[in-house]
């Protein structure tokens, strides 16, 4: 049966909600996909200073205690393995418990830096909309952002995307750990933008914004050399209108964008590159949200807390 968690890419914001901007994210099959009960360690699949390892030992500290499940990677880097792992780990509470999204993002934020916007892409899905509260004010350098998160689907009939895995990774966390935030002053206001030309649908001023976002991680020199060569690569094809790197130094994932009657021939050029294209816009999927509801008794039944 297994209960699938989709990746995740960031389609703008990766570095905005680090002061509490605007962003939003994709979330795509290929799934990380948990089996409760397999007689397999949650804690053995886990480092224990990540933050499911770092949940697990909280909630199980006696070396008798875990969850039991196995979690399949159908990925070779990234698209949110780590926050994949902790939904493993925290969903049989969650569920057991009755708690909601809130509860689980507070405990998040209190056992790890980051800010957590990972884990509401994987579990609101589709195009998940991070949506600032506190609007109009001044970055906080040291805060986690607070955030409400909103779900769409794809809003553009006349547009698609494909969703490129460059095959190179960079250690997040410690790029995250050496990064002056003052820095990135200038970015929320440009991932606001193209979050507002998403929600009004207007095609071309979110390619237009898009372009502006990209140009600026450049210019802030958050893009990975390999990623520019890629990007420049990809646009010679004059199909290709945008490639945005993603994620931390944009290393290891590029969305390509291209009108949706060019997609036959847009594929057809990727593969001829050896591009190893992992999900298009029929890939949205629908979030942990949605498995929740679908799944609740098979994960109760990850509530194996103890293997010995």
């Amino acid at each position: 049966m297994g209960l699938h968690i989709p990746g995740k890419t960031y389609l703008v914001g990766e570095y905005a909600v680090l002061l509490g901007g605007a962003a939003l994210g994709l979330a795509t099959s290929p799934c990380f996909e948990v089996s409760y009960g397999q007689g397999i360690s949650l804690k053995s699949q886990t480092h224990p200073e990540s933050p499911a390892g770092l949940y697990l030992n909280r909630h199980y500290p006696n070396p008798s205690q875990d969850i039991l499940a196995a979690v399949s990677n159908p990925y070779t880097g990234g698209f949110g393995k780590s926050t994949a792992e902790y939904w493993a780990a925290v969903l049989p509470n969650m569920v057991g418990n009755n708690q909601n999204f809130s509860d689980i993002l507070q405990e998040y934020r209190a056992l790890h830096t980051g800010s957590g916007i990972d884990l509401a892409i994987q579990y609101f899905g589709r195009v998940t909309e991070v949506v600032p509260n506190k609007a109009g004010s001044e970055p906080d350098f040291d805060a986690k952002p607070d955030a409400d998160f909103k779900s769409h689907g794809w809003l553009f009939e006349g547009l698609d995307f494909s969703v490129i895995a460059t095959g190179h990774k960079i250690a997040t966390h410690e790029h995250l750990a050496q990064l002056d935030k003052s820095r990135l002053h200038p970015l929320p206001h440009l991932s606001a933008e193209v979050c507002k030309t998403y929600v009004n649908a207007k095609e071309e001023d979110f390619l237009r914004a898009l372009q502006e976002w990209v140009l600026a991680l450049k210019a802030l020199n958050l893009t990975c050399p390999s990623s520019l060569e890629i990007c420049e690569h990809l646009k010679a094809n004059k199909d290709i209108l945008i490639a945005k790197p993603c994620g931390a130094l944009g290393a290891d994932v590029i969305l390509a964008f291209y009108p949706s009657e060019k997609k036959v021939a847009v594929s057809e050029y990727l593969q001829s590159h050896s591009y190893q294209v992992l999900a298009d816009k029929s890939s949205l999927h629908d979030g942990v949200k949605s498995e929740i509801l679908k799944k609740r008794d098979y994960i109760l039944k990850g509530d194996a807390s103890y293997v010995g």
